[in-house]
This record gives C-alpha cells, structure tokens and sequence, in this order.
C-alpha cells in the first residue's frame, strides 16, 4: 500500500525501558478488507484509516487499544458501551483509541474524505459529549508522535 498521509509512522520506533526497540505492529489488508465489510457497510475506509491500520492497527505508539485484541473487539466493545447507555452516533465512525472502559474513546467518521478529522467521545450520565480535537487523522498522529518523543527525551 503506497502511504501517503500517515509517512511519519513508516519506520516509527522506540526504545523501551528494557533497551528493546519496539515498532508499530501493522494489520494485513485483508483484515482491513474485512473490517471495511464490517463497520463500513462494504464502503472502503478513508485512505489515512487505512493507513493508520495497515502500518499500526496492531499496536501504535501514542494510541490505546485498551484490553482489545482484534480492532474488532475495539469497534465492539464501544458500540455495546453507547447502546448500553441508550447513546448512538448516527453517522459511521471508527475507533482510534478507547479509555476509561470504553466510556471515553477517540474516532474519526468514515464520511469525512480520505484525511477525516479526529474526535473525542465521552459517555456520561446517559449523555455523549463529542468534540473535535483534530483537523485530520495525519495531523493527529503526527502530533501523538512528537508527544512521545518530547516524554521520552525528558526521561
């Protein structure tokens, strides 16, 4: 897949407390395919989702998977959580990173272009509070990135 958004995630590692370099663990494009069948009526994801997936769906520095193994699970375990609250987003959307159980979570809408913008979820007291926190899914990682490398250098 040629990666045109998502660039600076290419060769994105890190050394751990232990000297061990760890990188980002990517999804194969059939998985992709078959969460696009899923949670995109078929539709294919926005090009920098697909990306984001293909380079670090498994795991990504600076983005919480919470407990979830599969992004599946991740998708899941956020639609149970809003519906148990009798709560539902009406346009379709995708999981970035969930916390605080489930009740708190980051997305992008997959009708936004192939760049969407980045938004935080919170769910409480039977209400969702949605808020932008960034102007595209590129720009958003980007930022996470230079986050965790300014928290490492202080170290």
């Amino acid at each position: 897949m040629e990666i045109e958004y998502l660039t600076e995630l290419i060769n994105h590692s890190y050394i751990n407390f232990s000297g061990q370099t760890v990188k980002n663990k990517p999804l194969p494009i059939e998985e992709i395919k078959t969460l696009e069948k899923q949670f995109n009526n078929v539709a294919i994801f926005p090009k920098a989702l697909k990306e984001l997936l293909f380079l670090a769906g498994g795991y990504c520095d600076g983005l919480d998977y919470g407990l979830c193994e599969t992004q599946q699970e991740l998708q899941n375990i956020v639609k149970e959580v809003l519906e148990d609250s009798n709560l539902k987003i009406e346009r379709p959307f995708y999981v970035i990173d969930i916390y605080n159980g489930g009740d708190q979570f980051f997305f992008v809408y997959l009708d936004e272009g192939n760049n969407p913008k980045v938004y935080e979820a919170i769910s409480e007291y039977q209400q969702l509070r949605i808020k932008q926190i960034g102007n595209s899914l590129s720009e958003f990682i980007a930022h996470l990135i230079a986050l965790k490398k300014e928290e490492r250098e202080r170290r």
